[in-house]
């Protein structure tokens, strides 16, 4: 026997116990690197591998939207962020954000944009003018206009009762007269008060008064309601009797 001929059985030992390492008796085959067959043609795998035949890595512990090239990465998805790809960037992903503004994520796809110096607003839409810049010049509670930050100073919008150009002229609220019926105006500051001419009331003295002298007889004794004359109480009918008396 030569020597190469007793050598061949050790060699075909070698070589099924080589196969039997290697995953060579699984069908299909372990990956011969991330696992190795059992005698049950099962593949086990390595550490930070996965799968029938050990061929997929296992993200991080905790990894949400993302995958893995080797064994323990977390590869964000588009639209995810953070080590664990926990971070919804999907609103910012659009770029809401006008005039160099910063966009910053949210929960539950919200996003806030941080606006550049000059602008506000919830995209950063908005120009900041005078208003904004040097504040309201209006007094008496008068509203600041810039034209939306284009114009190159403020203007007021005044109240009633105020004028000029920043509010602080208190007009006369008498002129014109708002009183009605010939009714005599006074200035209160802001405000008028009305001294209305005998048959009207109101604020204006616009609402006549009603004649209880007018009111149609009632067809049963009883009392007579007559808010005018009475202040809204009952009278009688001798009351009634005198007040007609008194009357005519």
């Amino acid at each position: 026997m030569t020597a190469t001929a007793a050598l061949l059985p050790v060699l075909l030992l070698l070589l099924a116990f080589g196969h039997s390492v290697h995953g060579a008796e699984c069908f299909p085959a372990c990956h011969p690197q991330n696992g190795f067959c059992e005698d049950d043609n099962v593949c086990r795998c390595q550490p930070g591998w996965q799968g029938p035949l050990c061929d997929q890595c296992v993200t991080f512990p905790g990894c949400v939207n993302g995958l893995c090239v080797e064994p323990w990465q977390c590869i964000c998805d588009d639209g995810w962020d953070g080590n664990l790809c926990d971070i919804d960037i999907r609103a910012c992903a659009s770029a809401p954000c006008a005039n160099n503004g910063t966009c910053v994520n949210l929960d539950a796809s919200h996003y806030e944009c941080s606006c550049a110096p000059g602008f506000s607003g919830k995209d950063c839409q908005k120009k900041d003018g005078p208003c904004v810049i040097n504040g309201s010049p209006c007094q008496h509670g008068g509203s600041c206009v810039d034209d939306e930050g284009r114009a190159s100073h403020a203007s007021c919008l005044c109240p009633p009762g105020f004028s000029g150009n920043f509010c602080e002229i208190v007009a006369n609220s008498c002129t014109p007269n708002p009183c009605e019926n010939q009714g005599i105006c006074t200035d209160i500051g802001g405000d008028f008060r009305c001294r209305c001419p005998a048959g009207f009331v109101d604020k204006t003295c616009s609402r006549p008064v009603s004649n209880c002298a007018s009111d149609p007889p009632r067809p049963h004794p009883g009392p007579t309601f007559c808010p005018s004359c009475w202040g809204g109480q009952e009278r009688s009918d001798h009351q009634s009797s005198l007040w007609h008396q008194n009357s005519e």
